[in-house]
């Protein structure tokens, strides 16, 4: 909103000079009411419903407003001489921030489109101003263009609490915006500082949320690679990250990365002209980037060869500006593949003969403007060149639905004639000179020609064929096991072909779609002739089980059945099946490998399809596909249970560990699956922290054990619950492994059993005489937080930086964490949460050290 001081009243012109020369404190109800009338009266809208608003900036600088002060040799009255002022300027900061006896006043724009549509539990933007203007200590004026919606601020306050309080407005108004920035992973550690420090504080400051991913483990040290930060939340906040960011890693990275925004017609003239060191990489957005990518060039390399290129491409980008002119053409939007070309062909053989860049809008913006760029005497000629593109090529589209009977679905149809009828589609192309395009993703099919005529001789050609098929050919999906597709074909067709030739088909039968391996369906879709005495979907049943009796009766397909003991199936199937997939190696899309039901599975509610070629025995496995493969997969097997089982014999010491309920789950990390186990009862844990503590010990006392052949397979630790108070621990593997394995395990057990968590109120848990002196403190502070007795006594607790609280946990060896008082569950519990006003304390540790460390933050408290 914009004043002229013409246009002003007098006396709001001189509260708005006393207002700028002595701030006012925190804006009243009044003071915003007054406010409100103002702008009432400048806009003439009486309207009650109006924000407040803020008064207008007034230029002090203006010499015709405020003109300076004549010398005078008068004396005052009773005093000494007074020395003449001339030309009065108060000094006004670049960021807009006018100091006024050690305050400073702020304005600052939202615009529409960056505002939050809802603003949390707070209902109007007043209520947000009036919280933050509490806790801030700052004045806060806000007003609302009615026909633009952009809100403007203005916060009068000391310099910090102002730009505090700018951040919280910023941060609860507008709506949240993500950006994406790349980071080398060198600077990574930098960014994230000594326990998340650095990056704790850049997340407190610009009030955003800031997600690394987890370092790569695998990533080759010598090669410093890039890795993606998300920031997310209000514009300025994700602004102000980015940048922090950025000039991180202009600090400490050896390597330099720039974004520019650049206009996209710009590009192609930079890269004809643009010398690249061989140091630098230059990234350009694609032609068929969204709109708000396209103008993104990235400049990757040495720091000074990417500065240096950086600076180049703005001196170009200036020098083009001066020589080229820009122009927009309307195109329907269906014809701006033909202005492309395939891959782009056309855009750059026009820019390669004429000089003159294109810009084509990518497929989801819906803008039908074609930009030209390029000296002022060839665009002409480019315009001309993109009607002519455009033109080239005249097209229509058959819809399917329109000519197709309702019980044939379009997707199906298309899916034939893609797969059937490329010859009789290629038929219709020659004779019309025409295009045919098949789009799968839709119900339409276009035909593409050079001229009209050719376009519509196509189309009721194609019209004709689609009839045909779909009114005589009935489509039904029918399921056929997937392993057994390749069956049903046979070798080039031939078992669809002996099928189809059948006497019970009665010429029926037409073909077989089958889906591609990579979708892994079931489905089968069975082509029939609709003429015929049976019913066309009873019919396709039928044609369903002959194809499932033609691929079962074949001679290379068998089915066997192999015993092995129930405890080796989870050990077979793995985590996740990958031993399974192991074992079938290159056969896993011809052998299936059926496990009996595990005898824990919960019966469910829903009724489930049987698989009736699953066992039905506990300890038999089936093995279905080709003779040879389930051969092979079968010695597999047997191999491998068989080395299983030898060393079961040899690492047959068992050591027995009774503890507490729920200690070995939390000790052992245990799982339970039905891939693991078939007895509800027994757990089988991974054993690998164990196997290295076992080891570590063996080293650490010299002990004469054989570690080479020590893996995490050479002991096998089970759970079993003994009652409702223990569970007993059994260890198997050598002796001497497994009586170390459970030592380690009783020591950790007793840790665990023995670790505790205490919640408690520092202000709740005191004495009745320190409660009763901090209630008669809270009562004379009178909710004044700079004054409550618990704020001071909690900022006392935690120290100088944290180093009380610090102290006191290395003290009694326990973890302490404040907790926010609107989160009751320790697990929820924010480290860096505020406890101020509630007081909740978690500790972590022995029972004895948390007990100890309880009492002495209780007497501490009660001393304060």
């Amino acid at each position: 909103m914009s004043f002229d001081n013409d246009t002003i009243p007098n006396s709001l012109l001189f509260s708005q000079l006393q207002h700028s020369i002595n701030p006012a404190p925190p804006v009243s109800e009044s003071a915003t009411y007054a406010s409100q009338n103002a702008e009432q009266e400048l806009n003439g809208n009486h309207s009650p419903e109006v924000e407040p608003v803020a008064a207008p900036e007034i230029d002090l600088a203006n010499e015709e407003s405020f003109p300076a002060l004549k010398p005078s040799a008068k004396r005052a009255f009773g005093g000494p001489t007074v020395s003449p002022v001339s030309g009065f300027q108060p000094k006004i900061s670049k960021g807009g921030s006018i100091p006024v006896q050690n305050k400073v006043t702020e304005r600052f724009e939202i615009p529409a489109n960056l505002q939050a549509k809802q603003l949390g539990q707070k209902s109007t933007v007043g209520e947000v101003c009036k919280q933050i203007m509490k806790k801030s200590n700052t004045a806060i004026e806000f007003s609302t263009v009615q026909k633009t919606g952009t809100m403007f601020f203005l916060v009068t306050g000391k310099a910090e609490d102002v730009k505090v309080a700018k951040r919280q407005i910023m941060n609860q108004i507008s709506k949240p915006t993500s950006h994406t920035i790349s980071i080398p992973s060198s600077v990574r550690p930098h960014l994230v500082g000594a326990g998340g420090k650095n990056l704790k504080a850049l997340i407190a400051k610009t009030m955003t949320r800031i997600d690394i991913p987890k370092s790569n483990p695998n990533a080759n040290p010598d090669e410093d690679e890039e890795q993606l930060v998300t920031i997310t939340g209000d514009f300025e906040g994700v602004e102000i990250a980015t940048k922090e960011i950025e000039q991180l890693i202009s600090l400490r990275a050896s390597k330099h990365i720039a974004h520019m925004n650049v206009e996209y017609s710009f590009h192609p003239f930079i890269q004809r002209d643009l010398e690249v060191p061989e140091t630098v990489k230059v990234e350009y957005a694609s032609a068929a980037a969204e709109a708000d990518k396209k103008n993104s060039i990235v400049l990757r390399g040495d720091r000074s060869d990417v500065i240096m290129l950086q600076q180049k491409i703005t001196e170009l980008v200036e020098h083009l500006q001066r020589v080229t002119n820009c122009v927009q053409i309307e195109v329907n939007k269906r014809q701006h593949r033909f202005v492309v070309g395939p891959q782009g062909s056309v855009v750059q053989e026009i820019f390669k003969n004429i000089g003159c860049s294109i810009d084509v809008p990518a497929a989801s913006d819906p803008s039908i403007s074609i930009k030209a760029r390029g000296p002022s005497a060839k665009l002409p000629s480019a315009m001309t060149l993109i009607l002519e593109k455009a033109n080239s090529v005249q097209f229509a589209e058959l819809n399917l639905v329109t000519c197709i009977p309702a019980d044939v679905k379009p997707d199906i149809l298309m899916r034939y004639i893609n797969v059937k009828e490329r010859a009789a589609i290629k038929t219709i192309e020659t004779d019309n000179n025409a295009t045919i395009v098949l789009m799968s993703s839709s119900s339409s099919i276009e035909v593409q020609a050079r001229s009209v005529i050719d376009v519509e001789k196509a189309m009721s050609d194609l019209r004709k064929n689609v009839i045909t098929w779909s009114t005589t050919l009935y489509f039904s999906i029918v399921e056929v096991p997937r392993f057994l597709h390749k069956y049903c074909v046979g070798k080039g067709g031939q078992n669809i072909t002996k099928l189809r030739g059948k006497p019970e088909m009665d010429g029926r039968f037409i073909d077989a779609l089958f889906a591609p391996e990579s979708d892994e369906s079931d489905e089968v879709v069975v082509i029939i002739n609709r003429i015929g005495k049976e019913d066309p979907k009873k019919f396709a049943e039928k044609v369903k089980d002959e194809l499932i009796k033609t691929a079962s009766a074949m001679e290379d397909f068998v089915t066997e059945s192999l015993k092995v003991d129930q405890k080796y199936h989870g050990r077979l199937i793995g985590a996740g099946g990958a031993t399974v997939k192991e074992i079938k190696g290159s056969y896993s899309e011809t052998v299936q490998i059926k496990f009996p039901p595990s005898s824990s599975q919960k019966p469910s509610d829903k009724k489930e399809k049987r698989d009736p070629s699953a066992p039905t025995e506990p300890d038999v496995i089936v093995l279905r596909g080709p003779r040879k493969e389930v051969a092979e997969i079968k010695e597999r097997i047997t191999k491998l249970v068989a080395e299983w089982k030898h060393s079961d014999v040899l690492n047959n010491q068992e050591e027995k560990l009774t503890l507490p309920k729920g200690i070995a789950k939390r000790l052992l990390a245990s799982q339970q699956s039905q891939s693991q186990s078939q007895d509800p009862t027994l757990r089988t844990s991974n054993t690998t922290w164990l196997v290295n503590a076992v080891i570590e010990q063996i080293q650490r006392e010299k002990l004469k054990v054989d570690i080479s052949g020590l893996t995490p397979t050479s002991i096998r630790v089970d759970i079993t619950e003994a009652n409702a108070t223990t569970d007993n621990i059994s260890v198997f593997g050598p002796k001497t492994v497994v009586t170390l394995a459970k030592a380690i395990m009783a020591e950790r057990g007793k840790k665990l059993a023995d670790f505790t968590v205490v919640e408690i109120n520092l202000f709740e848990s005191v004495g009745s005489a320190a409660k009763k002196v901090l209630q008669e403190e809270t009562k004379a502070s009178q909710g004044d937080e700079r004054t409550d007795m618990k704020n001071k006594i909690l900022r006392r607790v935690i120290g100088r930086e944290g180093r009380f609280i610090k102290k006191l946990s290395e003290k009694h060896n326990v973890t302490v964490k404040f907790l926010d008082g609107r989160k009751k569950d320790a697990e929820e519990a924010d480290e860096d949460a505020d406890a101020g006003e509630e007081g909740a304390v978690l500790i972590k540790g022995s029972k004895s050290d948390v007990e100890a460390c309880k009492k002495e933050l209780l007497e501490f408290v009660e001393n304060e």
